[in-house]
Protein backbone atom coordinates (compact mmCIF):
# COMPACT_ATOMS: atom_id res chain seq x y z
CA UNK A 1 0.00 0.00 0.00
CA UNK A 2 1.55 3.29 -1.13
CA UNK A 3 1.34 6.73 0.41
CA UNK A 4 -1.43 7.84 -1.95
CA UNK A 5 -3.45 4.76 -0.90
CA UNK A 6 -2.94 5.57 2.78
CA UNK A 7 -4.28 9.10 2.26
CA UNK A 8 -7.65 7.53 1.41
CA UNK A 9 -7.89 5.29 4.51
CA UNK A 10 -10.52 6.37 7.03
CA UNK A 11 -11.09 5.50 10.67
CA UNK A 12 -14.47 6.47 12.12
CA UNK A 13 -13.28 6.09 15.73
CA UNK A 14 -10.31 8.42 15.09
CA UNK A 15 -12.56 11.01 13.42
CA UNK A 16 -15.22 10.90 16.16
CA UNK A 17 -12.63 11.14 18.95
CA UNK A 18 -10.74 14.12 17.54
CA UNK A 19 -13.88 15.93 16.39
CA UNK A 20 -15.17 15.69 19.98
CA UNK A 21 -11.81 16.53 21.60
CA UNK A 22 -11.32 19.61 19.43
CA UNK A 23 -14.98 20.63 19.43
CA UNK A 24 -15.14 20.83 15.63
CA UNK A 25 -18.17 21.00 13.38
CA UNK A 26 -18.43 18.54 10.48
CA UNK A 27 -17.28 21.27 8.09
CA UNK A 28 -14.29 22.21 10.29
CA UNK A 29 -13.33 18.53 10.66
CA UNK A 30 -13.50 18.01 6.87
CA UNK A 31 -11.16 20.97 6.34
CA UNK A 32 -8.72 19.72 9.01
CA UNK A 33 -8.80 16.17 7.65
CA UNK A 34 -8.09 17.42 4.12
CA UNK A 35 -5.08 19.33 5.47
CA UNK A 36 -3.81 16.29 7.39
CA UNK A 37 -4.09 14.13 4.26
CA UNK A 38 -2.20 16.52 2.00
CA UNK A 39 1.42 15.58 1.22
CA UNK A 40 4.16 17.53 2.94
CA UNK A 41 6.52 19.62 0.82
CA UNK A 42 10.13 18.61 0.34
CA UNK A 43 12.41 20.60 2.64
CA UNK A 44 16.15 20.75 3.17
CA UNK A 45 18.75 22.86 4.90
CA UNK A 46 22.42 23.54 4.69
CA UNK A 47 23.99 22.54 8.00
CA UNK A 48 25.98 25.06 9.93
CA UNK A 49 26.26 28.77 9.41
CA UNK A 50 29.82 28.93 8.14
CA UNK A 51 31.44 29.88 4.85
CA UNK A 52 30.95 26.38 3.42
CA UNK A 53 27.17 26.43 3.98
CA UNK A 54 26.91 29.95 2.53
CA UNK A 55 29.02 28.87 -0.47
CA UNK A 56 26.85 25.79 -1.10
CA UNK A 57 23.70 27.92 -0.93
CA UNK A 58 25.17 30.46 -3.35
CA UNK A 59 26.19 27.70 -5.74
CA UNK A 60 22.67 26.24 -5.65
CA UNK A 61 21.10 29.66 -6.25
CA UNK A 62 23.40 30.49 -9.17
CA UNK A 63 23.77 27.11 -10.88
CA UNK A 64 20.81 24.90 -10.05
CA UNK A 65 17.80 27.16 -9.47
CA UNK A 66 17.87 28.81 -12.92
CA UNK A 67 17.48 25.34 -14.49
CA UNK A 68 14.27 24.47 -12.61
CA UNK A 69 10.77 25.10 -13.92
CA UNK A 70 9.31 25.07 -10.42
CA UNK A 71 11.27 27.14 -7.95
CA UNK A 72 11.89 26.22 -4.32
CA UNK A 73 11.61 28.99 -1.77
CA UNK A 74 13.77 29.79 1.19
CA UNK A 75 12.14 29.42 4.59
CA UNK A 76 11.64 32.96 5.89
CA UNK A 77 12.21 31.93 9.51
CA UNK A 78 15.48 30.02 8.86
CA UNK A 79 18.62 32.18 9.10
CA UNK A 80 20.68 33.24 6.09
CA UNK A 81 18.41 31.47 3.54
CA UNK A 82 19.96 28.13 4.56
CA UNK A 83 16.56 26.37 4.84
CA UNK A 84 14.50 25.67 1.71
CA UNK A 85 11.13 24.25 0.69
CA UNK A 86 10.03 22.78 -2.60
CA UNK A 87 6.25 22.76 -3.07
CA UNK A 88 6.08 19.21 -4.43
CA UNK A 89 5.97 15.84 -2.72
CA UNK A 90 8.87 13.41 -2.53
CA UNK A 91 6.80 11.02 -4.65
CA UNK A 92 6.51 13.70 -7.36
CA UNK A 93 10.29 14.18 -7.35
CA UNK A 94 10.72 10.42 -7.80
CA UNK A 95 8.23 10.47 -10.69
CA UNK A 96 5.51 8.50 -8.90
CA UNK A 97 2.86 11.26 -8.97
CA UNK A 98 3.57 12.48 -12.49
CA UNK A 99 1.45 11.12 -15.35
CA UNK A 100 3.34 8.65 -17.51
CA UNK A 101 6.21 8.35 -15.08
CA UNK A 102 6.88 5.90 -12.30
CA UNK A 103 9.73 4.07 -10.68
CA UNK A 104 10.62 2.61 -14.08
CA UNK A 105 10.73 6.05 -15.72
CA UNK A 106 8.91 7.55 -18.72
CA UNK A 107 10.50 5.12 -21.17
CA UNK A 108 8.80 2.12 -19.54
CA UNK A 109 5.43 3.91 -19.55
CA UNK A 110 5.80 4.70 -23.27
CA UNK A 111 6.80 1.11 -24.07
CA UNK A 112 3.77 -0.26 -22.21
CA UNK A 113 1.38 1.96 -24.19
Amino acid sequence: MGASDLRGVTNDAFSAYYKQQLGLTDQEWSALEACLRSPLPVTWRFSGNDERAISLRASMEQSLLPLLNEQPTSLPWYPDRLGWQFGVSRAWLRGKDRPGEGPEGPEAAAAAA
